[in-house]
């Protein structure tokens, strides 16, 4: 206990808890005064408080009487409480419910009221509860008060709430609830709080898509790899990636661990529970030989939509990659010079080939037919020439070119068109390129006629002869 005031009109002397009156000059009859004292807030319910007074006096003369003393014994009877805050479940997803309940007993003997206040952190929305009472809301604080609490009595109830949508990946909100409880005689006990701890995580998913390579070939065969990864600490519950490839290729299979669906044109892959951490799959797809061209190009651009259990669905990622067709794409010219000669004579053919496509032509054949009344004498390029053929390797794009001379026959008639055809072919193409030059031939073609202006003639007479010496060549 702790002494406040008393109503002797005397200043008492104390030492620790011992107070001392000094009265003098006490005639007979009763006496009295009150003593008020404050019961500490430590004391125990149910303690008892026993207060001893003794009292000791002299007479004028100085004799001294023995002392009596009294006792007077308070049954203390208190209020006392236990408060606990708990949140079920935890770790939670943005839009899911949770529920906080709060519980507070009393463990003593007195009534008492209580007032209980819970702060809810930022990103939460109140629902309801079931305290039966009607809270005093104050943005995010709430405020319950139960008035005359019974002695040993037990207070549960839920507040459920909302998770809001915006709440970020792995983070933690805290709630504190605080109890405060007065007795019946208005005293104010000391303060109760717990707090409870809510982990909010969420699936960060983005999508990303790369080709082994950014050239292909007619032919060739493209791998995509479609990197998804979960950066977050939650799962996806259903993560969809769209992928929509154009261009000239066929589809030939996929690393994916589901199978997919085709939706107006796009191969749609749809996968259940997508946990954090990095997820891939490759798809292969062929540069279509037979529709693939230079210049074309094949495209991949794939979308990712992602949701939680709850339904609710986070931003769309995308990415695109482009893979440029390259071939070789072969032209081919012939000409002649001189364009005319005579039997005996030198003509000389030059062949022209170019590669005016985007990639090296791995080989590349021309074949030379000379018709007959041509006799091959020579090319400029004999080390790649095997009969009347050439072979060529590893042709980059550009312009090249190479002769061939040749000599007319010598019984070659008069204007006769020597037609020299070229034709080149390469991988790569299907197609045989074809080029001709012509060279004419002349040559004199003389013809005699003679003619006597006399078919019947006397001697001594004079004939004269026409000689005529024609070239009709």
């Amino acid at each position: 206990t702790e002494w406040v005031s008393d109503t002797s009109g005397v200043s008492p002397l104390y030492w620790g808890n011992i107070y001392n009156w000094t009265f003098t000059d006490v005639g007979p009859g009763p006496h009295l005064f009150t003593v008020t004292v404050r019961v500490n807030s430590s004391v125990s319910d149910g303690a008892l408080l026993n207060n001893t007074v003794s009292a000791s006096y002299r007479q004028s003369n100085g004799m001294i009487y023995l002392s009596n003393s009294d006792y007077a014994t308070t049954l203390i009877r208190r209020a006392n409480f236990t408060f606990n805050l708990t949140e079920s479940p935890s770790p939670l997803y943005p839009g899911d419910s949770g529920r906080y309940t709060l519980t507070f007993n009393s463990t003593a003997s007195s009534y008492s009221d209580v007032t209980l206040t819970l702060v809810m952190p930022d990103g939460l929305t109140y629902v309801s509860d079931s305290s039966g009472r009607h809270p005093l809301r104050d943005g995010n604080n709430l405020t319950w008060t139960f008035y005359d609490v019974s002695p040993y009595s037990s207070t549960s109830f839920n507040l459920d709430f909302v998770l809001q949508t915006g709440i970020g990946d792995n983070v933690l909100l805290t709630a504190t609830g605080y109890l405060d409880y007065t007795g019946t005689n208005g005293y104010q006990y000391p303060q109760l709080s717990r707090s409870a701890d809510l982990l909010v995580i969420r699936p960060i998913m983005d999508v990303s898509i790369i080709a082994d390579r950014t050239e292909a070939r007619p032919g060739d065969n493209i791998v995509y790899t479609i990197y998804y990864n979960n950066t977050g600490h939650g799962d996806a519950s259903t993560a969809v990636i769209a992928l929509n490839i154009s261009g000239p290729y066929t589809y030939l299979s996929d690393t994916s661990p589901v199978s997919y669906s085709r939706v107006s044109g796009e191969y749609i892959f749809t996968l259940s529970n997508v946990g954090p951490g990095p997820h891939s799959f490759t798809v292969t797809v062929n540069a279509n030989s037979t529709r693939a061209r230079n210049g074309d190009s094949i495209s991949a651009a794939s979308l990712l939509n992602y949701e939680i259990s709850n339904g609710l669905s986070f931003n769309p990622s995308s990415d695109s990659v482009v893979t440029d067709i390259v071939s070789p794409v072969m032209r081919l010219d012939k000409s002649v010079s001189p364009g005319t000669g005579s039997p005996g004579g030198i003509v000389v053919f030059t062949i022209t080939y170019s590669n005016v496509g985007s990639a090296n032509a791995t080989d590349v054949w021309i074949n030379d037919t000379l018709p007959n009344g041509l006799t091959f004498i020579t090319s400029s390029d004999e080390a790649n020439r095997t009969a009347m053929s050439w072979h060529f390797t590893d042709v980059a794009p550009g312009t090249y070119s190479f002769t061939i001379t040749v000599r007319i026959d010598g019984d070659v008639p008069d204007a006769a068109h020597l037609v020299n055809t070229a034709t080149l072919e390469y991988i790569g193409s299907n197609e045989t390129l074809s080029q001709s030059a012509t060279v004419v031939s002349f040559r004199p073609m003389i013809q005699v006629v003679k003619i006597a202006d006399l078919y019947n003639l006397t001697a001594g007479s004079y004939v004269n002869y026409t000689i005529y010496y024609n070239n009709t060549g």
